[in-house]
């Protein structure tokens, strides 16, 4: 007969730290120390002390390959010898405090509540791809851009740079079914240019795009002026200070040559304003007169809020006169603006009315009405004090800007 003879060495030893406050942490009782030893020395467990608070816990050679390799299950093992049915069940504390502020989104939620309920916009999404034969239709492609290894066709090799062009491309595909058009889209967009962590920059921008059919031949500029106001109103609704926008320099072919302008806050360019150029509009399957704002969203969040101050009410009434000045085409409001606000220590605000070209202005020049809140700190102004403002404001206007009261 033969003998067979097999065997193998014991497993390494296992060894686990038991801390004795996550113990009595799971278990919801507490427990001694020499109790918790107890307990596991009758299972056969090496138990020695190790640090303050802690111990060092052999399991033996049965139970090492099997049920017991972490702090955990010495945990249940102990529960166990003390018996379940000897904790009292307890309702666990939940301490419920206020969420982190999240600035983004309480930013986001004002922008999407001040285009819709305020300035009558609606939201739409664009896919984050470029539609390349649109932009070649209307000649914006742009010269650098993320190009995607894997494209899920052949017109959608790449990702967008701006959102102007794809509310352009919401126009082109609603114009004939809407005379009237008011979007806006905030989202992603994709540079070039590579950050720190060796990927393209991915900044959030917010874009916006009216339409009017009835506008075609706009001397006015109505579209243009009104997404000028939706801006200036935008950054009022977010607490930011009041933009500068400055004519020129938006360097999209598809821009209005005339009718557009940069956005400055801070002295930081942030976007622009502008109409759609003529020619793009004739590239369009429905030529009609648009106008389109992007602004970078990182910035406006960056930007530090206005500061509000309580004031008391002022004692004395104000004086309140309106002023029309005509003024030459190239003078800009805010200039005109400022010499009004200079012109007497008594001047209060300043507000645009409108603006006005036409019969009784001559050709190459404009008319700017203003309405102006006049108050004096210590009395109540009269008649005379009054004129004598009022003189200096007109005074002031033909000084700065060579305009005169119409």
């Amino acid at each position: 007969s033969r003998v067979a003879a097999a065997a193998a060495p014991l497993p390494a030893p296992t060894r686990i730290a038991l801390r004795l406050e996550k113990v009595s942490r799971r278990l919801g009782v507490t427990l001694g120390k020499d109790q918790v030893a107890g307990y596991l020395s009758a299972l056969e467990f090496d138990v020695n002390p190790g640090a303050d608070g802690v111990l060092d816990v052999t399991v033996p050679s049965f139970r090492a390959t099997k049920d017991v390799t972490e702090e955990v299950d010495l945990i249940e093992e102990v529960g166990r010898s003390y018996g379940y049915n000897n904790i009292v069940p307890e309702p666990p504390t939940v301490v419920l405090g206020a969420p982190d502020a999240n600035r983004r989104k309480s930013l986001e939620k004002r922008v999407r509540a001040y285009l819709t309920l305020s300035s009558g916009f609606d939201e739409v999404l664009t896919y984050s791809f470029a539609f390349d034969p649109f932009l070649e239709r209307i000649g914006a492609v742009p010269a650098r851009r993320c190009r995607l290894k894997n494209p899920i066709s052949a017109e959608l090799s790449a990702l967008r740079t701006d959102l102007c062009t794809g509310l352009v491309g919401v126009l082109d595909k609603n114009a004939a079914r809407h005379d009237a058009l008011g979007v806006f889209e905030l989202g992603r967009v994709f540079l070039a240019e590579r950050g720190e962590d060796g990927l393209p920059l991915q900044p959030v921008h917010l874009a916006a795009l009216v339409s009017d059919a009835a506008l075609r031949e706009d001397a006015n500029a109505a579209l243009f002026f009104r997404l000028k106001g939706a801006v200036i109103g935008l950054f009022a609704a977010l607490e930011r200070a009041r933009p500068v926008l400055r004519q020129g320099n938006v360097p999209h072919a598809w821009a209005h040559p005339a009718r557009q302008a940069r956005v400055e806050l801070d002295g930081r360019d942030v976007g622009y304003v502008a109409e759609l150029h003529p020619l793009t509009l004739g590239r369009l399957e429905r030529p009609t007169a648009a106008a389109v704002f992007e602004l970078d969203f990182e910035q406006i969040l960056e930007a530090e809020p206005i500061a509000h101050h309580a004031v008391a009410p002022p004692p004395f009434p104000p004086a309140r006169r309106d002023f029309a000045v005509v003024v030459p085409e190239a003078v800009r409001a805010e200039d005109v603006h400022a010499a009004i606000a200079g012109a007497a220590p008594e001047v209060a605000d300043v507000g645009f009315q409108s603006f006005y070209r036409g019969a009784g202005v001559p050709e190459g020049q404009k008319s700017l009405a203003w309405s102006v809140v006049l108050r004096h700190s210590e009395h109540t102004l009269d008649e005379a004090e009054v004129q004598r403002i009022s003189d200096a404001i007109v005074a002031a206007v033909a000084r700065r800007t060579g305009g005169r009261l119409r």
